[in-house]
């Protein structure tokens, strides 16, 4: 069952029944809320194995441990340590952890994929 469904039904129950049939909702929402959730995991392993196919390489190695080097290992910039106001840091701050957030999004698919990978065989 999808959302639009349990919202069609939501709103056939309120018109007809009133508030009462409410709390027949939960299970439908559930099964919604798990169908969700199994796409979504569905469509981070896909992502994962992209990943994987992409830094499982000699290539993509040495990428990977550049973007580590480059992000999540270096010092702070003279930038960073000049910025004379609050607003300048935090903006400073605020670009390097997106950086650093990327280099965490690949290493996490790339542990997924991995593990994905140790399940199967």
């Amino acid at each position: 069952m999808s959302a639009p469904d349990v919202l069609g039904d939501l709103y056939r129950m309120l018109e007809l029944d009133g508030w009462g049939d409410l709390e027949n909702l939960g299970p439908q929402i559930a099964q919604v809320n798990k169908a969700q959730a199994e796409k979504q995991r569905e469509e981070a392993l896909r992502e994962a194995a992209i990943a994987k196919a992409a830094l499982d390489t000699d290539a993509g190695r040495k990428l990977l441990e550049l973007l580590v080097r480059k992000t999540l290992f270096r010092p702070s910039s003279e930038e960073e340590r000049a910025a004379m106001t609050a607003e300048a840091y935090a903006i400073l701050k605020a670009r390097r952890e997106g950086q650093n957030s990327i280099v965490f999004m690949l290493l996490q698919m790339l542990a997924m994929a991995r593990g994905q990978d140790s399940q199967r065989g």
